[in-house]
């Protein structure tokens, strides 16, 4: 580093990461210094999911339940009217694409959701789902869509090291999250598909898990990544066909900083790599 920067003590009031669950788009510390602040945005890997819990007696064990919620839930619409850093519908892991590598499209009929709900005899049993504080907006949205159809929902927020518990995770009925991924794809999937405190996996009936449990000795032994994930794709696929969970929504998400700071760089969970920013001298 220059002998001049090296002096230069770190002005920590210059950094801000914004990372916003509200609907403004506005970073706040670029207010009234727009020309000081430069903006990042970019997509995170994952997205956010629904789970049914299927090992809990209730009307979310029944394939029409979770195909009817899949109808009722309109995500372009759901992007349109809660906005912020909402991006794209979900139909895989990762950002805009579904499993097929094409644009995600989502089917919504509400008058064929109400069908499926007439037909495996649903009569407006409450169920209830699980989340954490900063998803209570999506969570609102998704619920006041359900009841549209008859589907009541109960919505509990727990903390973060309540919702890590087994106990906690078998008590829901649903599970509404947001998922992160990092660059390591597979290994990432291998564990939501295989960590006894998965979301997804917890929900699964234990036939599904015995299956799932069954192919990852294959998958494991598969040298090339492209082919483990190939394989991982076919896994997940099979849980979509009955709606075993549900994607729902890709985010972005803004990082605002100082015209002072260089280097800035994000990594794949969205935080700033403070190993590599510097400071340059004040004027």
């Amino acid at each position: 580093m220059p002998q001049e920067l090296s002096e230069v003590g770190p002005s920590w009031d210059m950094v801000q990461v914004l990372c916003d669950h509200t609907n403004s788009r506005k970073p706040v510390g670029a207010v009234g210094k727009d020309s000081e602040w430069h903006q990042i945005e970019q997509s995170i890997l994952g997205c956010s999911l629904l789970t049914f819990n299927q090992e809990k007696e209730g009307p979310q064990q029944h394939p029409n339940f979770r195909k009817a919620i899949d109808l009722i839930l309109d995500r372009e619409r759901m992007i349109e009217q809660l906005g912020g850093f909402r991006e794209a519908p979900a139909s895989s892991f990762l950002p805009a694409m579904n499993d097929k590598g094409t644009a995600a499209v989502h089917r919504t009929d509400l008058e064929e959701a109400r069908r499926l709900l007439k037909e495996m005899g649903y009569d407006g049993e409450l169920v209830t789902m699980f989340i954490y504080s900063h998803n209570n907006e999506d969570a609102i949205w998704i619920c006041e869509q359900c009841v549209k159809a008859g589907i009541r929902i109960e919505l509990t927020t727990r903390s973060m090291s309540d919702m890590m518990r087994l106990d906690t995770i078998h008590e829901a009925d649903l599970i509404f999250y947001h998922i992160c991924l990092e660059s390591e794809y597979d290994l990432h999937i291998i564990q939501t598909l295989k960590q006894s405190n998965s979301y997804v996996r917890a929900h699964l009936t234990s036939e599904k898990k015995e299956w799932i449990d069954e192919e990852m000795v294959h998958i494991l032994m598969i040298p090339d990544i492209k082919d483990r994930i190939a394989r991982l794709h076919d896994i997940i696929e099979v849980l979509q066909e009955d709606q075993s969970f549900l994607f729902v929504l890709h985010r972005s998400q803004q990082t605002t900083y100082h015209d002072s700071i260089r280097g800035v760089c994000i990594n794949d969970l969205g935080w700033v790599d403070f190993r590599k920013i510097w400071f340059t001298p004040s004027a």
